[in-house]
Formats: C-alpha cells, structure tokens, sequence
C-alpha cells in the first residue's frame, strides 16, 4: 500500500511542477482511464496526507515529553547521548570505498551524453512508467546523460527541465513550444514564496540554472529572443513587476536563436545561431553560480556580478557589483564561521588530557577565529541579534566565557583523544613540539608532522631552515612509511654501504626509497636537490602502495609548462610529476620548476606532512543513486517520493541553506587539493568531512560534504 501511494505522489509531483495538467494526460489516456485513475490519485493523497498529520503529531508528542524533563537533567542527558554516539561511529576511512578511473567513466555524465527528443511519444512513454510503478529510479538515472533536449510539444515546464536534467547543455524548443506559458507559470509560482530559500534555491550551477546551458529558441517566432517572451507575458498578465523588478533573475540560461527547422538546426549546432541583444545594458540582479563575485564568510556578505537586461551576458566587472537587493534585507548581518581549520597555534591550544595528548580548538576556514575567540569579539549589535538586551554586553561575555571553561573546556579535556572523537569544535593531537627553527607560514606543517610520527628530532636537529642531508630526508620517508603502513622496515644488512650503516639509509634501501651512489657508497651527508626530495618521498608512497590497502588518486603529468623541464633526470620524472600535480611541489616562478635546486630541512619536513594524507587527495566524483540506494540521503540519491536530490557546495560550511551557490549532481568530478591537510589524523570516515574545493567561477575555496562522494584511484 505504502508503494502505491508514493507512486501516486511521485505522478502528482511529476504532473504538477511539470504544469502539464493531470486533465490533460488523462486525455490522452481515454477518458474511461483517466476516471480511475484521478480516484486512486484522490485516495492516494489522502492517505499520505493522513500519515503526514500522524508522524507530524508523533513529533510533537515527542517534543511534549522531552521538555517535561527539568531542564538540569535534560542537559546532562544530551550531552551523554551525543557522547556515546560519537564514540560508536568513529571509523577508520574505509580505502576500499573508491572508483577505479574506469568505473568513474564509465559514471560520469561527460563521457556517455544523450541526446533525448520529447515529442508525444515520450510524453506517453513517460505516464506509462509512473502508472506502471517501473524503474523511476533507473529512469532518472539515464537522465543525468542526457545534455541535449530537442522539445516538440506544447507543454513542458521549465521545472520538469530543472529536476529530471540536470547536466544539461542545450534545450532546443520547437515552434510548437509555449515558452511563455512555461516561464510566466514559474516566475508567478516563485514570486508568490517571496521567502529567502525559494529565491536563491534556482542558483545551483546544475543544467538549466547558469549559462553553461543554451536554451534556443525560434526565431519568427521570438525575434527578440528573452524580450519577445517578457513582451508576450506583460500582454497576457499585464504583470510589469515582475520583469521590471527582476529582469531575467530567475532565468539564469543562456538564449540564442535559430531558423527553420529544430532537428536541422540542432544538428548545425550552436555556430549556426545567433543572440539578440541592442546593446548590453547591465541592470539585471541574477543571482546564479556564474555571477558570483565573491562567496558568503563571516567576513563579509556575496557580491554579485550585474547581467545584461536583454541577453543575460554576465559583465564579470568588479567594479560594478552589488551586494544587497531583494534577496537579502538585513545589510549588516554576515554568515557564519566555518570552524573546519585544524590549527597547531598557540591561540587554539586548551591544555592536555588524561592520556597527555594536546587539545585544541577547531578555527573557523576565514577568519582563523576559534569558539572562545568569537565570545571575547562579540558585539553589542549580535547580542541585540541574540535577543539578550536584558543584561549587558560585559555581563553575557562573562556568562558565557564562564560556561566555556566550566562546561566546553572540561568536557572536551575528557571526551577528547587521538584515535576517539571530536568534542564539538575540539580536536587532539600527541606531542608536537619539535622544537626547532621554522618560518612562520611551516610552523603549522611541521607540527602536525611532529604530531603524525614523521620526525626523528635527534636525527633533524634544531634548525630546519638549514639544508637537509641524504640520511636525514631518509629518516623522514622512512617514517612516513612506517607510520601510514603500521609496519616496522626491515632494514638492510650492515656494510651494505661503505660511507654509512645509519638504520634509515637501511632501511630506505631495503625498501627501495633510495639506491646508492655508487656500487656500494651512499654519501650519507650530502645535500639534497627537489628532484632527489620528489624521489624519494614518491618512491615511499609507492612502499606504502605494495604493502597496504592505500592508494593514490589517478593524475595527469603537467611538466610541461616548465620550460626548464628539461633539467629533470629521467628517475626524477615521475615523481616530480605526481609531486606537482597534487600541489606538493609546485613551480618556483610560473615558467620554472627548479628540480637542481638544494632543499631545506624545513622543505622536506612540510612535503613529509603533505605526502602523509597524499591518499586523500586528488579526483573525487559523486555517487550514482544506484549505489547509495533509493531513500534517505543528503544527496547523491532520491528521497522517498522519488524525487532527485542535488548534492550542494557551502562556501561557509555547515551553515544556513541560503549559502548555496553551487550545485552537483551524480556523476560531478572534482579535485580536492593540499588545503584539506590537517583534517586527516583521525583518519575520519568520509561522512565527518567537509572536502575544499576551488569554485571553478571565482577560484576560491568552498566546500561539499564527503560522504556523499568517492575518491577516484590509481587501483
């Protein structure tokens, strides 16, 4: 029973936000079906509604009974829950969950495209799938192939466009097409919900929602293009507000127009089309992935590109932007902190717990604040915010600098430790003191180096910023080795080298990270190159690629754009390669590599710390819903009504939905890179990661949730 009703809600929900009538389906059914079927719609709806009103009263009840706790007990209680929650879902990250570059392909919607024609027929098809119960699931899923639409029937809305294809391309509309029908229902739809959410949800940068998707229209029949559509609706509706006040806002594609007929001219392409526009004038507000001039922080609120009131051509001027308009009334309130940043400073550090560890504070990704930090920068407008006016801002700082060292502070000093959990925005880490000389902008790297069990002190000294020797970069391969493997190196037998019997030359040789200099000379103390620093590192990972479930993340060689390549030895290539592909050792001008070039203690130190969590690096691609399953997730999947869930980008983490900018869908790839390293020492399960990425429209950093994605290997 509970089937049919989905079904028969997924056929509501498909026929509604389509706009294409249920009248008008049954018609083409037969009159006769069409009665029976618009009873078993009634019933259905009022079943599900029924159970809506009882889970919804459940909830309630719920509620009821958790606030009838005193409010001392009530605390206590969710604190210990959370705890023992926590505990059991700490993982080690599973390596086993990954795509092999085939099976990623084999998913990714860029190499399987279809070109799908909408006519009568796949109308008929289309009902037939929904009042026959077949695979919607599998249905949707071609759908995320199909970047092409050749459309020639009249009704087709724009939002059966926005949920079934999402990585579309270009719609080509036939002349038999309403598009001012299609447009003028959903703008009116949107304007009604004037709530934050409904305005800003169109801007994910999935298919028709930026203009990575051309939308063609025909030519006599809308000469002006957007213009003759706006012109056709204001004679309809008479409505000028809503184009007037928001030109092309929530029409986020791009027009272009084509003559004669729509399968010819879809086959010519878009070369053979045109824009109308009379001249750009920039006054639109559209507020879309490819107009954004700079995310939402804590820092500071999103600016956006203007767009031309005609064609909807983005300016990309920055200096003509705006920031506030009718999407967003409060001018002086910003987002909120991200607190992802896994900062060793000073300023982060709480104390120690009963196992000696070192505890600190989680820092927000923008501004480097932690939790205590933001109490003491409080102000007196978020204490009006917080609705606290009636005491003072010197009162409700100490009230709550007060909590923080008797509730957050000694509950994190307990519940936090290595190999456990993180308090709410605490974390805990072994010693890092190395005690040596650094630069300031390595001081975090070779910490969390120290932390992860990469530095043998004695064997590095006291000062980094000198120029490292063959057995002290041997020492530090080595351990990474060790420590990521779990396995002690059998070392080489003495006298393999006639100039050193050092352990981690031995050790290194045994497993292949270095070879000698000569037959049986190693030169244990002379200085190091980036070429030898790359080699050795790479030939340590490839040790823990043979004798562990490890593997690294599939990557294109980009040397060439060196033009002193050609000064790398053919031993070095492969792994100056893959060392500058994931951003561990990048160019030292634009043009330039400097492979000859000596290292520095403090060099191989931080590439030491950044080939520690090389493995969590590199091509990352959403999950099918075939393999996540039909309901309940975040993303990645359907819910239970069958509907397409996108998978969206916080550029400030863990906040509001009204930071949604950007958008995936199954099959997007991307490469998360070296601004991630920090996070991994717990070895966390994908599902407690944030990934960073670079926003492919501004090249800054915004965030997606790592469950919801799978690493691509080198398997």
């Amino acid at each position: 029973m509970r089937k049919n009703v989905v079904v028969t809600l997924i056929l509501l929900l498909t026929i509604g936000v389509c706009e294409i009538s249920a009248q008008s389906f049954l018609e083409r059914l037969g009159k006769a079906v069409g009665t029976e079927i618009e009873k078993g719609v009634k019933k259905g709806v009022e079943k599900a509604v029924g159970n809506m009103k009882e889970k919804a009263q459940e909830k309630k009840d719920q509620k009821q009974d958790s606030e009838s706790v005193p409010a001392s007990t009530n605390v206590s209680v969710g604190i210990a829950k959370a705890t023992q929650k926590a505990k059991s879902t700490i993982a080690k990250l599973d390596k086993t969950k990954m795509y092999t570059q085939e099976q990623a392909d084999s998913y990714y919607p860029l190499n399987n495209l279809r070109t799908l024609h909408i006519d009568n027929d796949y109308v008929t098809r289309e009902i037939l799938i929904i009042m026959t119960s077949l695979d919607q699931k599998q249905q949707r899923a071609q759908n995320l192939n199909v970047n092409k639409l050749i459309i020639t029937v009249e009704n087709l809305s724009y939002g059966y466009l926005t949920y079934n294809f999402h990585n579309l391309k270009e719609v080509w509309c036939g002349p038999e097409v309403d598009v001012a029908a299609t447009l003028e229902n959903y703008i009116s739809e949107t304007k009604r919900s004037q709530d934050f959410m409904s305005l800003l949800y169109p801007s994910y940068s999935l298919g028709i929602h930026s203009r990575e998707c051309t939308v063609f229209l025909p030519a006599e029949k809308y000469p002006k293009g957007i213009i003759s559509i706006q012109e056709e609706i204001l004679k309809k509706t008479g409505d000028s507000v809503t184009w007037k006040s928001v030109p092309l806002a929530l029409l986020r594609f791009k027009t272009l127009l084509y003559t004669g007929d729509v399968n010819q001219a879809a086959e010519k392409g878009a070369s053979a089309c045109k824009a109308y526009c009379p001249g750009h004038n920039f006054s639109a507000l559209v507020v879309a992935a490819h107009t954004v001039m700079r995310h939402p922080t804590c820092q500071a609120n999103p600016k956006f590109y203007y767009s031309c009131k005609y064609c909807g051509e983005c300016e990309h001027n920055p200096k003509h932007t705006f920031e506030k308009d009718q999407f967003w009334k409060d001018k002086t309130q910003a987002f909120s902190h991200a607190y992802v940043k896994y900062d060793l400073s000073e300023k982060n550090y709480v104390g120690r717990n009963a196992k000696g560890e070192k505890v600190y504070q989680i820092s927000c990704y923008w501004c480097g604040h932690n939790g205590k930090e933001e109490i003491l920068n409080f102000t007196q407008e978020d204490l009006r915010m917080a609705g606290h006016d009636e005491i003072t801002l010197a009162q409700y700082k100490e009230m709550m600098l007060s909590s923080w060292d008797a509730v957050q502070k000694e509950e994190a000093l307990a519940n936090v430790f290595v190999g456990g959990f993180d308090y709410p925005g605490f974390f805990a880490v072994p010693d890092d003191d190395h005690g040596a000389k650094v630069n300031p902008k390595a001081e975090n790297d070779t910490r969390w180096a120290m932390a992860n069990g990469l530095i043998d002190k004695e064997m590095l000294g006291t000062d980094y910023l000198k120029n490292i020797s063959r057995k002290q970069l041997a020492s530090l391969a080595v351990k990474l080795a060790e420590q990521v493997t779990g396995k002690s190196i059998k070392a080489a037998p003495a006298g393999t080298f006639t100039d050193s019997d050092d352990i981690y030359l031995l050790k290194a040789y045994a497993a292949g990270i270095i070879s000698g200099q000569s037959a049986d000379a190693i030169t244990p103390d002379a200085p190091v190159t980036r070429q030898e620093m790359s080699a050795y590192f790479f030939n340590a990972l490839q040790y823990i690629k043979e004798h562990s479930s490890v593997r690294y993340t599939v990557y294109t060689p980009n040397l060439d754009i060196y033009s002193d390549k050609g000064k790398i030895a053919d031993w070095a290539l492969e792994a100056m390669g893959f060392m500058n592909a994931l951003g561990f050792v990048k160019g030292t001008t634009k043009n330039t590599i400097d492979p000859l070039r000596v290292c520095t203690i403090e060099e191989a130190v931080v590439l030491a710390h950044k080939c520690f969590y090389a493995d969590e690096l590199g091509w990352y691609q959403c999950i099918r819903p075939d393999e996540r399953g039909y309901a309940g997730s975040p993303g990645g999947a359907y819910d239970v009504l069958g509907i397409q869930k996108m998978i969206t980008a916080f550029p400030v983490p863990y906040a509001s939905a009204g930071n949604i900018i950007w958008g995936y869908d199954n099959g997007s790839r991307f490469w998360v890179g070296e601004n991630w390293i920090g996070r991994g020492l717990l070895r966390k399960s994908q599902k407690e990661v944030m990934l960073p990425i670079v926003d492919k429209y501004t090249g800054t950093t915004v965030f997606v949730p790592g469950e919801e994605f799978l690493p691509i290997k080198d398997i």
